[in-house]
């Protein structure tokens, strides 16, 4: 992934709070602030990049959610707009 030049003021507490000890990271905000750049700027692979607003991936997590993230590489993964699937929090 591309790095952005300019530090975003969450990218090391989201790192050493959460995923060094193997925690969920939620990132909210209002519109075009840049929780998805911030959110690409954490992934060491793009393949751990899913976002709900792609139908293919909205499709496969809808049928079996383990399934539609076999593919991902090791490291943190990025859930984008899953907020947007009603039964995220299951």
């Amino acid at each position: 992934m591309q790095k952005s030049p300019f530090s975003r003021y969450l990218e090391s507490t989201i790192r050493t709070d959460a995923f060094k000890k193997n925690k969920i990271a939620f990132v909210s905000g209002p519109r075009q602030v840049g929780k998805t750049t911030l959110a690409k700027s954490l992934l060491s692979s793009a393949e751990n990049y899913f976002s709900y607003d792609q139908e293919t991936f909205r499709r496969a997590w809808a049928k079996y959610p383990d399934k539609s993230l076999e593919l991902r590489a090791p490291g943190p993964i990025i859930l984008d707009e899953i907020h947007k699937d009603r039964n995220w929090k299951r």
